[in-house]
């Protein structure tokens, strides 16, 4: 990249606004930012003891010479790149981080692990650490508006891990020189497939932003250390808007970025209620509505969901009317209803073993659910994906409950008590439930009472 870049906007766009005066974060800004750390927080501790994070974390391990960064709720300590992959892994593992849905869907929350090891990496102070986060955000935001790579069978998190470079590149105060080779580096080298999303889910589904992200860092420090990328990564001609998205020069779509102090758009995500796929927070609400209604499976006949055609794109098909693992049934509505019916409850141990492989459950997803997308209920992110539920009873009678904007939808943000009982639950059976009100308290305190080394300490058990 020695040569003239200004025919690549995008990366022009994207290291200028990474190498801008920093704006430390205030007001309902900040509130935004904490909320998004701490419920990124809670999900990853809520994740310990689970198969994927326990393989990054014994990978973390493997990288613990003179390491001094936390997997978090372990004992392990590691160097940046391990804490960014590990603590992303739990962080995405239980699918109840935040989400964003532009063009292409994204969990912006992704980056969180990975800019607290960038911070961790250079000392950064708290005011440092969240205005990276809102910077990454407002990228990865704003690119997940122009671009889609899903459509041809390239994964999300290429554009979650644009807004992981600019952020790392904030808290590594890179130039602006440098934050284009950085950007360069990632993009050209680390191109994930849709195929990580497709047929019965596997544990990748957890690792894939994570590794996205890590990738990120790496080619930050690279950068740091005087590594150059190629030109153009977004527009040349073997670039990644013409081999991932298809699209010819005149097609290149513009990236219009704010001034650091008004990157605002992280305020904009959804903050899940329950842990299961984006799209299906108002099946679970209507769910557990009807649970509290006093309805149970035993009581139940059939059941006929009618869905957001969105929501039945993403959370409806044959594998997951008969999902063999936690990662296919958290993005399975109609296992969500059937279950929560079933169990009297949706939490974490939802999609566990033993609930995945209920019998009844599964007798009944066979046998008594019918689904159909219904164009009256396309209201999209912006109405929570709404959902009705109709019920035929054992008895006879019937119930229908329908639901939009569940709690953490765009028009329904969760309350701060809304958000800590999520915190608090998702601790519960952890090593870490005794540190609840502890990393709460200090979440919230970043920046005042608590830095982010001290953060990274209670991290610990």
């Amino acid at each position: 990249m020695d040569r003239d870049t200004t025919t690549d906007p995008w990366l022009e766009a994207i290291a200028a606004f990474a190498a801008a005066p920093a704006a430390a974060p205030d007001g309902a800004r900040r509130e935004s930012i904490l909320v998004r750390v701490v419920d990124a927080i809670g999900c990853a501790l809520g994740s310990l003891g689970n198969d994927a994070p326990a393989v990054a974390a014994a990978y973390a391990a493997r990288r613990a010479v003179d390491g001094h960064h936390t997997v978090w709720g372990t004992s392990t300590r590691t160097d940046a790149e391990g804490a960014a992959l590990a603590n992303g892994v739990a962080t995405r593992y239980l699918d109840y981080n935040d989400a964003y849905f532009g063009m292409e869907p994204i969990h912006p929350s992704d980056v969180i692990p990975t800019l607290f090891a960038a911070a961790v990496e250079r000392g950064s102070d708290a005011g440092e650490f969240l205005d990276a986060v809102a910077v990454a955000y407002e990228v990865a935001m704003e690119a997940a508006d122009r671009i889609a790579p899903r459509q041809r069978g390239f994964d999300h998190v290429n554009v979650t891990m644009l807004g992981a470079a600019a952020g790392a590149a904030v808290l590594f105060g890179l130039t602006e020189q440098q934050a284009r080779h950085a950007v360069s580096i990632a993009v050209t080298s680390h191109g994930a497939f849709r195929q990580a999303r497709h047929g019965e889910l596997s544990m990748w589904k957890a690792f894939a932003a994570a590794d996205a992200c890590r990738h990120a860092l790496y080619a930050v420090i690279l950068s740091s250390l005087g590594a150059r990328g190629p030109a153009a990564p977004f527009t040349g001609q073997n670039a990644f808007f013409a081999r991932a998205l298809g699209l010819a020069p005149d097609q290149v779509p513009p990236l219009p970025l704010p001034d650091r102090g008004a990157a605002d758009r992280i305020g904009g995500t959804q903050i899940k209620r329950f842990p299961c796929g984006s799209v299906g927070q108002s099946a679970g609400q209507a769910a557990v509505d009807l649970v509290e209604s006093g309805t149970r499976l035993d009581d139940v006949a059939a059941v006929d969901l009618r869905l957001d055609p969105k929501a039945a794109a993403l959370m409806v098909s044959p594998e997951k009317m008969a999902p063999g693992t936690r990662e296919t049934a958290d993005h399975s509505i109609p296992y969500v209803v059937v279950s929560t019916l079933a169990r009297g409850a949706l939490d974490v141990g939802s999609f566990g073993e033993a609930a995945i492989g209920d019998d009844v459950v599964r007798s009944f997803l066979r046998d008594h659910v019918s689904v159909d997308a219904d164009p009256a209920l396309g209201g999209g992110h912006d109405m929570g994906f709404p959902i009705r539920l109709t019920l035929t009873m054992k008895d006879g009678t019937s119930r229908s409950h329908a639901v939009e904007h569940p709690p953490g939808s765009p028009n329904r943000p969760m309350t701060r008590a809304e958000l800590r009982s999520k915190f608090d639950g998702a601790l519960a059976d952890t090593v870490m439930a005794g540190r609840a009100d502890t990393i709460w308290d200090a979440v919230w305190s970043l920046g005042t009472a608590t830095s982010i080394a001290d953060l990274d300490r209670l991290l610990q058990p």
